[in-house]
């Protein structure tokens, strides 16, 4: 699987790859919102809004992170910012994307050597 990519224009670099157990790989399914929004006027009527283009939206997760890794995915959330990406599992399109969820934990702590390994779920969703 080639790299997946994320980060300011210029600036993007290879996310931790992402890994999975059991005998699948996991699904890294494109989300699609509807393309239309409707809402109810003070008169009760309802007016939809149709758009030209429905964003996407991108569930990332990972298992095993090393702290180094952790702090990569903690320093791209920090931008705040619309970043570029890559997602290579579908195809190399680029897209302008925001970090709309981020979470992390302590997945595991190995004895004895001490090593703390993280997990982290990422959900990028795209910008017009």
């Amino acid at each position: 699987m080639a790299d997946i990519k994320l980060g300011p224009l210029g600036f993007e670099v290879s996310l931790p790859p992402i890994t999975w157990s059991g005998h699948s790989a996991p699904d890294l399914r494109v989300d699609a919102p509807p393309a239309t929004n409707s809402q109810t006027m003070l008169d009760g009527s309802v007016h939809t809004s149709f758009r030209e283009h429905s964003p996407q939206a991108w569930p990332l997760e990972w298992a095993r992170l090393t702290l180094a890794q952790l702090q990569t995915l903690l320093g791209l959330r920090a931008k705040k910012e619309i970043l570029r990406f890559q997602p290579n599992f579908v195809d190399a399109t680029w897209y302008w994307v925001k970090i709309a969820d981020f979470d992390w934990s302590v997945q595991i702590q190995t004895v004895p050597s001490g090593t703390t390994l993280y997990r982290a779920a990422m959900l990028l969703e795209e910008q017009d």
